[in-house]
């Protein structure tokens, strides 16, 4: 449980428990996803125990020098020539773009022209990706400490160490919530427009707008993910054409033919959201709150992402779930405190713990997941005496 340096990931744990106790011992004022929008400002110890919490693990993702792709990472940083051209990121050819992500390379040549070293690029992608989760957890979690649980035990967190490229869209999708809720379409294309010369797969997010405002439960819903996964599975050509683009580093065909898909544990954790929503669906029309529609339509979609990609590729199909699973985090704590009845609220709680903390364990324990940092090399780098 200890090897390769898990107690880096364990110890996000005790600080997630210290939040709990510090939230639950205290006397809070109600605050709650529905009150978004309501005019309703939020305690500002919400944003601060946020933070706490989710900073304490993105201050190790900052200084990390080897962890999985970490060592690609910097590689590639180190190989930029610093005398290249911005405008040579944004070269194409044959109608595309000669660089994967040249929004994202832009960004790094800049660095490494202003001569900054590897340490400050990889600390300053984990910064903005954790400042998002930060926003987007304090604005909308009913609560913090469930929400920080949520992000350690299902392996979200481990984004911030590898596919960070991608993961820096998908928080910042994340944060940008309110778009999707309130139908701001132009913005919300604009943006994805953005993100995807950081990250291709970012494209799945415009079918996933218009899906996540759709009416709950209605047979458009489900005849819309049904049909996702019927033509993913029956043209996974084309599925593999958008990821070799996107993760053109690998062979995303071969991948497909030779991975034996997600583990069916996390298809089962993902299901848990949506069948929660659908027990208690009236009660949740009750709110009469976009963001809890678009958020259960998000966790179906979710579900349905997962199921795909547990026949097909854990590896690069079971990263696109990266853009929907996250909203859980916010999700899953309203409905334990607010659409759960009182009664079995206790129950939802321990029950989600358990599985939770069980799906954490099985992880940590079949992942390698090796860390290291050298502090010492990091306090050179920032000037820090």
């Amino acid at each position: 449980m200890f090897a390769n340096n898990a107690w880096i990931y364990h110890s996000s744990l005790i600080i997630v428990a210290i939040v709990a106790m510090i939230m639950y011992s205290q006397q809070q004022e109600e605050y709650s996803l529905v009150d978004f929008g309501k005019g309703k400002k939020r305690n500002r110890n919400i944003y601060a125990m946020t933070i706490f919490m989710i900073g304490y693990i993105v201050f190790w993702a900052a200084i990390r020098n080897a962890f999985v792709d970490t060592s690609a990472y910097i590689l590639a940083y180190k190989n930029i020539n610093a005398s290249s051209s911005i405008i040579s990121m944004w070269k194409r050819e044959d109608g595309d773009f000669l660089s994967k992500s040249p929004l994202y390379d832009t960004f790094q040549l800049l660095l490494k022209k202003m001569g900054f070293h590897w340490h400050v690029y990889l600390a300053l992608v984990a910064i903005i990706t954790g400042a998002c989760i930060i926003y987007g957890i304090g604005k909308y979690t009913d609560d913090v400490a469930m929400s920080g649980f949520l992000f350690i035990t299902s392996f979200n967190f481990i984004w911030l160490f590898n596919g960070i490229r991608q993961m820096l869209v998908v928080a910042v999708m994340f944060a940008a919530l309110r778009l999707i809720s309130e139908k701001k379409l132009v913005r919300f294309l604009i943006l994805v427009f953005i993100m995807y010369f950081i990250h291709k797969t970012c494209i799945i997010l415009v079918p996933i707008y218009f899906i996540a405002n759709m009416k709950n439960w209605s047979y458009g819903i489900y005849a819309c993910i049904l049909i996702t996964m019927i033509m993913t599975l029956a043209f996974p050509g084309r599925i593999t054409g958008m990821l070799d683009s996107a993760f053109d580093e690998y062979n995303v065909a071969e991948e497909f033919a030779n991975d034996d898909g997600t583990n069916i544990f996390r298809f089962l954790v993902a299901m848990v959201p949506p069948v929660i929503a659908y027990v208690y669906r009236k009660r949740l029309l009750e709110f009469e709150n976009n963001e809890v529609k678009v958020l259960t339509n998000i966790s179906l979609i979710n579900a349905g992402l997962y199921a795909v990609s547990t026949v097909t590729s854990g590896i690069y199909m079971g990263r696109l779930p990266m853009y929907t699973e996250i909203f859980n985090l916010i999700f899953l704590p309203f409905l334990v405190k607010r659409a759960a009845k009182k009664e079995i609220q206790r129950t939802l709680f321990l029950g989600m713990i358990f599985f939770y903390l069980a799906l954490y364990i099985y992880q940590v324990a079949t992942s390698n997941l090796y860390y290291s940092t050298d502090l010492i090399e990091v306090l050179k780098v920032f000037d820090v005496n």
